[in-house]
């Protein structure tokens, strides 16, 4: 078996050396991380992954050195499986990315048919591709990838063709072919490798432009930037990948029964104070957490005490530290906890939020289990014209116990995208979100008077996760309330709802929600 060295990538770095400065118009590699650095004995740790990694960064900054002023890095990278649970390396490669000087540009989610598999409850469908760029300015072309608007032929006059470029949709961060007719889409197509390289080769460079690909003896870059007229310096590593042992397991490691354990108030309710104190619940009672945490530097919601306001990112995190430990007390030991979260572009830079909640849960011994991509059909761009529109978030799937957490797949067939040899639900989730866009505020009307408000995570995205893993009679919580979205769904499927939130502002609506309707549309302004 091929150990984990500190020189692990001397021999692409070695060829890299003899490329001249400013050369290279685009990097496009999918990185054979899992396989090449993790050969490692079982119980390698998140921290020595970290550690082992270090040596990535004379890559990157090889990268840099050879690459054009207007040149951009396509990594494909995928999450690793070790141990029982899933180590984000997408985004611990993103921040090295950024560490090492690159603008990070976009994650863009390809669906991939042949993702590595997980020994988990879902099917892996993802693999990401970090879209980097040298400096603010770069070459960048939708143009070439664009596909047909599906109401072209039907009804294109008026607002839609002044709203909607006349050479075809708007790309997104997640990629996945249409087929549609007469204004519906029929279905979905997933594309090839072959096909996902040659949209990072078209949209980066133009024909003549010289393409380095870093681990060029496991994919077929080169053959299709040749085809394409482009001019590819490969690097070759001798690892010899044969030798490799497969880290996936047939295991089961999820139960379908659990024990019950209920409250001594039977009966849904909202605290309205910090989550950072939750000592009026019991330990190890909640079955189930579902949540969106409030977003640093995005706004004021005019609450003293709020989270993420006017307050330095560490203690930002500091505080939501404290809110992921009283989560594990009282979470019981079947229980998980979801959290949906996004990247964030503050002024110019990304942050990776996911990468930091993923950090301070593991902290607060929680283990991560998946990484759902919630795939927006519906989007608004935001991402400016040289980047791919926003479709995707992600939910965080944790669990409190490395092996006989609480999971029934049973309860709900889940495939939105389905295709032969699905087993399961799928890690790919196509929900439309409703009511805005994450980050961007609506207004609630309760009696007259306007309530600002973060868009709400769908009720579809809340009734899926609650079905999955809970059962009737059982505890969900929610330490970001808000307008009590999780605990109106809660109630409705026959489960107890219990929130945390800091404006009482929300009480009113959150209580006509648990006696009337879940739905927020009502209130909307």
């Amino acid at each position: 078996m091929v150990k984990a060295k500190s020189d692990n990538f001397q021999d692409i770095i070695g060829q890299m050396e003899k490329i001249t400065d400013n050369s290279v118009q685009a990097i496009i590699s999918k990185l054979p991380i899992v396989e090449r650095y993790f050969s490692s004995p079982p119980g390698i740790t998140y921290e020595e992954i970290v550690s082992n990694l270090q040596s990535f960064n004379e890559i990157l900054n090889e990268c840099k050195r050879v690459l054009e002023k207007t040149g951009t890095m396509w990594l494909f990278v995928d999450n690793l499986y070790l141990n029982g649970e899933i180590f984000p390396l997408p985004f611990i490669i993103a921040e090295k990315i950024q560490d090492t000087g690159f603008f990070l540009r976009n994650i863009v989610i390809w669906y991939n048919l042949n993702a590595p598999q997980f020994f988990g409850p879902f099917f892996n469908r993802c693999t990401y591709i970090l879209f980097a760029s040298k400096e603010k300015n770069y070459k960048f072309d939708k143009d070439p990838i664009r596909e047909p608007h599906i109401w072209k032929d039907i009804e294109w006059g008026g607002g839609r063709r002044s709203r909607y470029n006349p050479k075809g949709k708007d790309p997104s961060n997640f990629w996945l072919k249409t087929e549609s007719f007469k204004g519906k889409v029929l279905r979905h197509i997933p594309l090839s490798f072959e096909e996902t390289v040659k949209r990072c080769i078209l949209v980066s460079t133009s024909k003549g432009d010289k393409i380095l690909d870093l681990f060029a003896e496991n994919s077929c870059i080169t053959k299709v930037a040749t085809e394409l007229g482009r001019i590819v310096i490969p690097c070759f590593s001798r690892v010899d990948y044969t030798t490799i042992e497969s880290r996936y397991n047939n295991e089961k490691e999820w139960k379908e029964k659990k024990p019950q354990i209920m409250l001594d108030k039977k009966f849904s309710r909202v605290y309205f104070k910090s989550c950072e104190d939750m000592s009026e619940i019991p330990d190890e009672c909640v079955q189930l957490i579902i949540t969106s945490p409030p977003y640093w530097g995005l706004r004021d919601y005019g609450v003293n005490g709020q989270i993420g306001f006017n307050e330095s990112y560490s203690t930002y995190l500091s505080r939501l530290q404290r809110v992921m430990l009283e989560c594990h007390r009282v979470l019981r030991k079947e229980g998980s906890m979801w959290i949906n979260i996004n990247k964030r572009i503050i002024q110019g830079n990304m942050i990776l939020f996911p990468k930091d909640i993923i950090k301070i849960a593991r902290e607060a011994c929680f283990i991560l289990k998946d990484i759902i991509i919630w795939h927006k059909p519906i989007y608004v761009p935001t991402t400016g014209p040289q980047n791919f529109t926003d479709r995707h978030e992600y939910v965080l799937f944790f669990t409190k116990a490395r092996n006989g957490y609480f999971f029934n797949s049973s309860t709900l067939q889940t495939s939105d995208y389905i295709y032969d040899g699905s087993k399961g639900p799928e890690n790919v989730w196509k929900i439309f979100r409703k009511i805005g866009n994450i980050g961007k505020e609506i207004e609630v009307l309760i009696d007259g008077k306007k309530l600002k408000h973060t868009a709400v995570f769908p009720e579809e995205l809340v009734r899926r996760i609650i079905l999955f893993c809970s059962e009737r009679g059982d505890v969900v919580l929610d330490p970001f309330a808000g307008s009590g979205t999780t605990i109106a769904v809660a109630e409705a499927l026959g489960r107890i709802g219990i929130g945390y939130e800091l404006n009482p502002a929300y009480g009113w609506i959150i209580k006509r929600r648990l006696k009337n309707d879940t739905t927020l549309l009502q209130w909307i302004n």
